[in-house]
């Protein structure tokens, strides 16, 4: 059996991968009735159980498999699953918001009142693409490769895949949309879709390519 000091020193990356899995837990409040726990704290648990996986292995096999896991979830992120896009589609999002307090500058001067309807294109343009992939269909890195924006600024963000393999197929800076947050603040429902400003006019266009 392995000494716990040959282990000690991954300890702490195990504990930090087996966390981060959680992080986003939710509080669920309290069921039934809590008490004392009298047996070991979970840290001893955890560790109890790592001795328990890597024994008789080696030192290079242990770090080897840690460092795997570790990049395994750096490079490929929990993915959403979307179906591949049919048919070509298009629709408008406006990108307007209100208020939810009164907005003032340095000398306390309300330049904007709560309740205002403000669309941040009557301020600034839009002048990026996005682009929405499945990186695991093969027929939508295709189509990756072949697209071209209409603005000089393009940002190919990926819902499933590896992050380092596309951007090694596409030769391109590539995003991940960890946990789906922009899919559904524009209601992402099939890939490819490609998000830029709607020709003149204050909102944004979204289109589904269909990919066969």
């Amino acid at each position: 059996m392995r000494s716990q000091s040959a282990i000690k020193p991954y300890f702490l990356c195990a504990i930090t991968i087996i966390f981060s899995q959680a992080i986003y837990a939710k509080n669920l409040g309290k069921v039934g009735d809590v008490w004392a726990i009298q047996e070991k704290n979970l840290l001893a648990v955890i560790e109890d159980n790592l001795h328990a996986h890597f024994d008789g292995k080696s030192e290079e096999q242990i770090k080897s498999e840690i460092i795997k896991r570790i990049e395994g979830n750096v490079l490929r992120p929990t993915p959403t699953e979307l179906p591949r896009a049919m048919q070509n589609s298009e629709r408008a999002f406006d990108p307007s918001y209100t208020l939810d307090r009164d907005l003032s500058d340095h000398n306390g001067t309300v330049f904007a009142k709560k309740g205002t309807i403000v669309n941040p294109f009557s301020l600034y343009r839009f002048n990026q693409t996005l682009v929405f992939i499945n990186a695991d269909d093969e027929a939508q890195i295709k189509w990756a490769k072949s697209f071209k924006a209409e603005t000089e600024e393009q940002k190919m963000i990926l819902i499933k895949g590896n992050i380092r393999d596309t951007e090694e197929l596409l030769n391109e800076q590539i995003f991940f949309d960890q946990h789906g947050v922009l899919i559904k603040r524009f209601g992402i429902q099939q890939v490819p879709t490609v998000i830029d400003e709607y020709p003149n006019k204050k909102l944004l266009r979204i289109r589904e390519f269909a990919v066969q």
